[in-house]
């Protein structure tokens, strides 16, 4: 708990202070709309009830973290059940007993769905939103990746063509849209299998630039919807901000934000973590 903390909170925190400084400041505590969501991600809480699989303003400028309190529940169910002797058996039967008992106990029909259950509780739908199901198939991947890698080369090289062309199709097609295991969830989870299986000779070949996109995805993931709804409204006079142009305009800009905070403010702090590993 202490090393995903140092992890998320202080880049998550500092992000956020900017965020509300770059998107009215003190004027926000005039609009209840905004306070509520600024709130909701100083806290990882939902407080919209019917907005699945958000639960949240997902269309404001702090929108992007409803991933987040998924996140934060996860790390925490995990950590309890990390105290028992069967951590996995324990956490796949709590998220069972969440995303598929209790709504049958409470009349409703299991779902796949990123849509998630009709409760009238915010926190209630997203302790319960089948999104959740991600992460139980992270932790069995984890399990499994030994056993992954020792597989013969060329089933390894094949599983990773047809699950790139399979992930093409789709995109290709608009199929499995959306959130959740149900929908891009489903492809990108064969994909990642597969990225797994073939990692000893993919890091060999993968360019030091995508290496690097990806050590600065969560601040790129925090920073990118600060663009159009804090940073979008100051850049709107020089005539780049739409189509082709403001795809490009924006995504420089990202990568060169989001490349200061993992600088100044992530590297420090994944310095840290570091130094809370056990001693090998």
């Amino acid at each position: 708990m202490k090393k995903r903390a140092i992890r998320i909170l202080p880049t998550s925190y500092i992000l956020l202070l900017l965020t509300f400084l770059l998107t009215g400041a003190m004027s926000n505590l005039h609009y209840p709309e905004k306070m509520a969501s600024f709130i909701s991600a100083m806290t990882f809480s939902p407080y919209y009830a019917d907005h699945a699989p958000f639960y949240i303003d997902d269309g404001g400028a702090y929108g992007i973290r409803w991933t987040l309190n998924y996140e934060i529940y996860f790390y925490i169910i995990f950590s309890a059940c990390l105290l028992l002797k069967k951590p996995v058996l324990t956490l796949t039967a709590f998220f069972v007993s969440a995303m598929v008992i209790l709504p049958l106990l409470a009349g409703q029909q299991a779902t796949l769905s990123a849509d998630g259950y009709a409760f009238h509780s915010a926190r209630l739908n997203l302790l319960t939103n089948p999104v959740s199901w991600l992460f139980i198939a992270g932790v069995f991947i984890a399990k499994a990746r030994y056993r992954v890698v020792h597989l013969p080369f060329v089933l390894r090289l094949l599983s990773l063509i047809v699950a790139l062309a399979f992930v093409a199709f789709c995109f290709a097609d608009l199929l499995f849209t959306g959130h959740g295991i149900s929908g891009s969830g489903f492809p990108l989870l064969l994909l990642f299998i597969a990225v797994i299986a073939n990692h000893d000779w993919l890091d060999a070949y993968a360019p030091r630039w995508l290496a690097f996109i990806g050590d600065i995805s969560f601040s790129l993931y925090l920073l990118h919807t600060l663009l159009i709804t804090g940073l979008g409204k100051h850049l709107r006079w020089t005539g780049l901000t739409n189509g082709v142009a403001g795809f490009i305009l924006y995504s420089v800009i990202a990568i060169v934000l989001a490349s200061l905070a993992f600088r100044f403010i992530e590297k420090p702090f994944l310095s840290r973590e570091k130094r809370l590993l056990p001693a090998q």
